[in-house]
């Protein structure tokens, strides 16, 4: 029996026993020409907001194929794996107490007021934007996310399903419309968590353990 991860990162998950990973999604990073004029006028803004480590990835692959200087920026990140990246920069962070958008918007709330930039995933939940968009945040899609186009394996054997983001969720059970009672499911984070229940309510083919 083993545990299925649909996620990107299984090395961040704490039980690694039994532990296969096929991840349900993938992510695209948005074509340079769109992304440019962006990173010229991030120059503009003192704090930068990362909110999931593929954010962080591809930010920090552009900063350098445009030698794109980040003296003097503060960086603000949503989740452990997120600081990492950043730290492993020797750049200065800060982290919400919840590793979440309203965590996230807590913080910049009990802040003085900077300015703000969010390279985000065009995926990416909208409570967050409205938040930054009243402080006129410069706001831009980095990349995309995907279900992944892949022929699914069997969930014979399979104990547990392991969700990280609602991307995961819509992407397992469009292979998988039906739930299984056999199987555990288990969500990363309280948003990913709320989405997983209501996938359950609002198809009734859906049916938790």
């Amino acid at each position: 029996m083993c545990t299925l991860y649909t996620g990107l990162n299984p090395a961040s998950y704490p039980d690694q026993k039994d532990l296969c990973h096929i991840p349900f999604i993938e992510t695209t990073m948005r074509p340079l020409q769109d992304c440019i004029k962006s990173l010229i006028k991030i120059q503009n803004y003192s704090h930068i907001v990362l909110t999931s480590p593929v954010a962080a990835r591809y930010f920090f692959y552009l900063v350098d194929v445009f030698d794109l200087s980040l003296e003097k920026k503060h960086f603000l990140a949503v989740g452990g794996a997120t600081k990492k990246g950043i730290d492993a920069r020797n750049l200065p962070v800060t982290t919400p107490s919840v590793a979440t958008q309203e965590g996230m918007i807590d913080l910049i709330q009990n802040s003085p007021f900077f300015s703000y930039a969010w390279p985000k995933s065009s995926r990416a939940r909208d409570k967050l934007e409205k938040e930054l968009t009243l402080r006129n945040a410069l706001i831009f899609d980095l990349y995309d996310t995907k279900t992944r186009s892949f022929n699914p394996p069997s969930l014979q054997g399979v104990k547990k399903v392991v969700f990280t983001s609602p991307s995961t969720v819509d992407a397992f059970f469009s292979f998988y419309p039906k739930a299984l009672r056999c199987i555990e499911w288990i969500s990363r984070g309280p948003i990913t968590k709320e989405y997983l229940l209501s996938k359950f309510q609002k198809d009734s083919t859906l049916k938790p353990f």
